[in-house]
């Protein structure tokens, strides 16, 4: 578990990969969260809110990086928060042109 001591904007972790594609986001936490993504090229390294698909379980995500350079990956909390499980999985690649034009 990851505990996030009180109301701020938190990176869970710092990388500089390149995604392009469908990505799900899940997150089983105690209370709900926002995710927020730092990509490349944003004023004063400030995060990009993500909107959030509706699950009472947990918070679940869908969401579409076009060849983005992603920075840093996290949550914005209102209070304490304790994360049990992060999980990131690429759902579906977005085609070429050369598949677009081929079907």
């Amino acid at each position: 578990s990851l505990v996030l001591p009180g109301r701020a904007t938190y990176k869970l972790f710092e990388t500089d990969l390149v995604l392009k594609g469908h990505f799900t986001i899940t997150v089983d936490a105690d209370t709900s969260l926002q995710l927020v993504v730092w990509k490349e090229g944003t004023e004063r390294d400030l995060p990009t809110e993500i909107t959030k698909k509706e699950n009472e379980a947990v918070d679940v995500w869908d969401v579409v990086f076009q060849n983005e350079r992603i920075r840093a990956i996290g949550f914005a909390c209102d209070q304490a928060a304790i994360v049990r499980s992060f999980s990131m999985k690429q759902t579906s690649p977005i085609p070429t042109r050369k598949q677009c034009i081929n079907e």
